[in-house]
């Protein structure tokens, strides 16, 4: 069967290579406490979606419950603390933040606690008193620190541990933390299904109150936008892209950024365009003899002549996959207003002996080199990201089109008319059961597709549509 392309060229869109959709990652619920604080759920919500600190219905209203639950293949313990993560271990152990907190007289503190949690790795809670960020008081894991291991067996009950005497010193600040495993020593394995429910947390012998201890007031988690068709790094404390309305063209641009979540390390922000399968970006832009050139528009706001970057890897397709054949990286410099890059990769594939069949594109906002570390502000915006040749200007808002195609006859001994539902402008390839493309189309404001397999064997036809609407596939069997 003869290839038929049409000879007109036109730079056409990557698939959101505008970066006009974008999707609301809605997160998860946590405790409206009025304070900052923290939970395992900030890390593992973005792997499966699994979850292992929610709400509960408790005795006396709603609960906390966390657990040692699987995110993907790896195996999480629950926690959550009234504050932030700590930065050391043992006596060392400084958690950062916490609720305001001023009684010197506090001597224990209770609550309402069901749990399940194997001897092996047990979990437990702690409690810190703090004064201008400084541990005070006393202690049994060093200065103003407490730790209550959790294990066994144990329905719901008021539990109270016992500070053995009084803190002794004035805080300013308390931190408090329920753990349903062994997370601080690391060659303890934890155990699916364990569990520590809480609820009513009180103070003994003090004055001071634990905002909302009874977990009755709950909110969502600030939701995270998502670029559609494109890969980026997920973190809701340290983000480093965001939709920014300062656009080359059309509502929205990508905008990366540099960032030093801690004093010790900078992040750089990143983008691929791409897909994420088990965690591993595969490409998803598939080219053919008609692409010559990758086209973008850029704005760099470049801190101490950073210098941003651009990687094209290429693949050919084999049977379980792509495997990459060649990589092109271009450094992007500072610049005030947006400019126009152009890359003919089709001449520069050619001269290397290189054929390909697919590429994925990656953008960050600042380029490891051994002269220069990367720079904390530097800002990458991008729009526009094109390639030419493409049968038409395809930029749908999503990637397929709902509803199923009318398909006959079906099957056939020649030819099948297929409705597309709305007149439509596109192109469409015909594969055969192996997946070899064997033919492909360009139609315009047509409803109704009629296609001739009369000369082919018989066997089941793959019919992509790729049109104004969006995707559609449909399969045909020939008799």
């Amino acid at each position: 069967m003869v290839l038929i392309i049409p000879t007109w060229s036109a730079n056409a869109q990557i698939l959101n290579g505008g970066f006009e959709n974008w999707t609301k990652m809605i997160l998860f619920e946590h405790p409206a406490m009025g304070i900052s604080t923290m939970s395992s759920n900030y890390e593992t919500f973005f792997n499966d979606g699994s979850l292992n600190v929610n709400r509960i219905s408790s005795p006396t209203g709603s609960g906390l419950r966390v657990e040692t639950k699987y995110a993907g293949d790896e195996l999480v313990a629950g926690w959550f603390i009234t504050g932030q993560t700590p930065n050391q271990e043992g006596e060392g152990l400084l958690f950062e933040g916490g609720f305001p907190a001023s009684s010197s007289s506090v001597t224990g503190i209770s609550m309402d606690i069901r749990f399940n949690i194997p001897e092996s790795s047990p979990g437990f809670v702690v409690v810190q008193f703090k004064n201008n960020g400084v541990p005070v008081g006393n202690g049994n894991m060093g200065a103003g620190t407490f730790m209550f291991p959790l294990s066994g067996e144990m329905t719901w009950t008021n539990m109270q541990w016992d500070f053995g005497g009084p803190l002794g010193e004035t805080p300013d600040q308390c931190v408090i933390g329920i753990v349903c495993a062994d997370v601080l020593n690391s060659d303890q394995n934890f155990v699916e299904g364990a569990f520590v429910e809480v609820d009513n947390i009180l103070f003994t012998n003090s004055n001071d109150l634990v905002p909302a201890g009874n977990f009755e007031g709950w909110s969502y988690v600030e939701p995270i936008w998502t670029p559609d068709d494109a890969v980026v790094d997920v973190d809701p404390f340290h983000p480093t892209y965001e939709p920014w309305d300062a656009a080359n063209s059309g509502n929205y641009s990508m905008k990366l950024m540099t960032i030093q979540p801690e004093s010790d390390w900078t992040q750089v922000g990143r983008v691929w365009l791409a897909e994420s399968t088990d965690g591993e970006v595969v490409p998803n832009i598939m080219l053919n003899e008609t692409q010559t050139t990758l086209s973008f528009h850029y704005k760099y706001t470049s801190v101490n002549d950073d210098v941003a970057m651009v990687q094209i890897t290429f693949y050919q397709e084999i049977e379980n996959g792509f495997v990459p054949v060649y990589w092109k990286s271009i450094d992007l410099n500072g610049n005030e207003t947006w400019e126009e890059v152009e890359y003919n990769f089709a001449e520069e594939l050619e001269q290397n002996f290189v054929t390909a069949d697919a590429m994925s594109i990656m953008f960050e906002s600042s380029k490891f080199m051994e002269a220069m570390e990367p720079q904390v502000g530097s800002t990458l915006l991008l729009d526009g990201i094109a390639l030419s040749g493409l049968l038409f200007n395809f930029n749908p808002v999503s990637n397929a089109v709902k509803g199923s195609l009318k398909t006959w006859p079906n099957p056939t001994l020649a030819r099948v008319t297929i409705d597309l539902g709305l007149p439509r402008t596109g192109f469409y390839r015909v594969f055969n059961e192996q997946g070899t493309q064997l033919d492909i189309r360009e139609f315009t404001s047509q409803r109704y597709i009629v296609h001739d397999l009369s000369n082919m064997p018989s066997g089941k036809y793959i019919f992509k549509f790729q049109h104004t609407g969006g995707i559609q596939i449909t399969s045909v069997i020939k008799l």
